[in-house]
């Protein structure tokens, strides 16, 4: 993470496999904690810049359920951790939640 004058913490260019270890960290752990930071840093500033992600989640899913449903995906998906996390997080939203 980078502290940023006007956008607060964000995130910085972290590699998918790098992302995906901390994310399979197990509960309450400082690894939860970074995914947790991690993803929602992704998604807020995706927003901020007006770049909406490429997916169709629930009305009303809160944080923990996106990041949740990310983490169990990501464990189910090995083979797709190789790039970007911030692309790794997209695409795991795209086949979680795809628009129809």
């Amino acid at each position: 993470f980078r502290r940023d004058s006007d956008l607060g913490c964000s995130a910085v260019g972290a590699a998918g496999s790098t992302m995906a270890e901390y994310c399979g960290g197990g509960a309450n752990t400082w690894n939860e904690s970074y995914c947790f930071r991690y993803v929602t840093s992704v998604l807020e500033r995706a927003k901020e810049e007006g770049r909406p992600l490429p997916a169709c989640q629930p009305k009303g899913a809160s944080k923990g359920q996106v990041v949740d449903a990310i983490r169990a995906w990501l464990a189910d998906h090995p083979e797709e951790q190789p790039g970007s996390a911030e692309n790794l997080i997209a695409k795991a939203l795209m086949r979680i939640w795809p628009c129809k």
